[in-house]
């Protein structure tokens, strides 16, 4: 590049091939891009900025987020699909941050499952990036007096100064196309290639036979009605 002193700078013929050439690879980016989930680089996440890191097994912080029983999300979940078949939203495979947790037997409303969606009323324990190998964990906690349920994140090892938060989002999809395009970028040695497993794996089907068959599934469903 070259300044002639009297009109304007003066770029060769190969910077203006070169700067073409980062013009084509930025609009191939922004229009020919398939759809993913996002995928946080490695230091872009929550990470230990305590001098003396943090010991296992303490809290880090709980989980915040709207409570939606199994029928009000799936409904929610058939809207949104719904919408992205008309058109109205887009098919951009979603980013998702809700967790599941049972609520007990012993509880005086019975047992049940609930997901907890932070999407607008959560906080950074939804942030934290999913790895293979995690160094935290949520565990449920239940309130004897009040029966009052809380989400924690709490840590499975020590966490050194510097260090990454983690923790495995454990998450299924019966979507082909979720899974493919969920791909693992924690570079673990036990890494998986995913941050989403696949339904019909054969563990999980093997497993549904074996403590969830057409019998079993008649059963429940049955004795359901009964105590309606």
């Amino acid at each position: 590049m070259n300044f002639d002193g009297n009109s304007a700078f003066c770029f060769s013929k190969l910077e203006k091939v070169l700067a073409q050439n980062i013009i084509n690879g930025i609009e191939n980016v922004k229009t020919k891009n398939e759809e993913h989930f996002r995928v946080h680089s490695k230091g872009m996440g929550i990470f230990c900025k305590r001098k003396e890191g943090i010991q296992p097994s303490s809290l880090v912080v709980e989980y915040f987020g709207e409570i939606y029983p199994p029928w009000l999300w799936y409904e929610k979940q058939d809207v949104l699909k719904q919408g992205q078949n008309r058109g109205t939203l887009s098919k951009e495979l979603p980013d998702f941050y809700n967790i599941t947790y049972e609520r007990h037997p012993d509880d005086p409303t019975g047992y049940d499952i609930l997901m907890v969606d932070p999407i607008l009323y959560g906080n950074h324990s939804s942030r934290l990036s999913h790895s293979c190998s995690p160094n935290c964990q949520t565990i449920i906690k239940v309130k004897q007096d009040s029966k009052q349920y809380s989400i924690g994140m709490f840590t499975s090892k020590r966490i050194h100064y510097g260090e990454e938060l983690c923790f495995n989002y454990c998450s299924v999809t019966e979507s082909e196309k979720e899974y493919e395009a969920a791909s693992c970028l924690c570079g673990t040695v036990n890494c998986t290639g995913r941050f989403l497993q696949l339904a019909s794996e054969r563990k999980q089907m093997q497993i549904m036979h074996k403590h969830h068959n057409f019998i079993d599934r008649n059963y429940v469903l049955f004795k359901a009605i009964k105590e309606w």
